[in-house]
């Protein structure tokens, strides 16, 4: 139970924290500690923007996201075609760092 109080937290810190860093290093974890709400974040974030999402992300935020994606492909191959629609919206970035991560993922 104090587990999944903690998922909460850390979801909810990830959904309104402000600062870049810790929003990053909160869906990191989020991520490792349930993958279906990291995703659920992600949806929501790439949806919700009301202008290009990939502006409101710093470029470590970015790559974290790429992270991710990448392992989920690997784990879960079938996977790669619904998350395409992420790792080509983050491939608009203007970090090239951001698009050479894109260009790895995509392989």
């Amino acid at each position: 139970e104090l587990v999944e109080d903690f998922v909460d937290e850390i979801e909810n810190l990830t959904l309104h924290e402000t600062d870049i860093s810790t929003k990053r290093n909160s869906f990191i974890l989020l991520f490792h500690l349930d993958q279906n709400k990291a995703l659920a974040f992600l949806k929501t974030i790439m949806a919700n923007s009301e202008d290009d999402p990939i502006y409101e992300m710093g470029d470590i935020f970015q790559l974290s996201i790429l992270e991710m994606l990448r392992k989920l492909c690997k784990v879960e191959p079938t996977q790669k075609s619904r998350l395409m629609n992420a790792i080509f919206m983050l491939s608009n970035s203007k970090s090239s760092s951001v698009l050479f991560e894109c260009a790895n993922t995509i392989i």
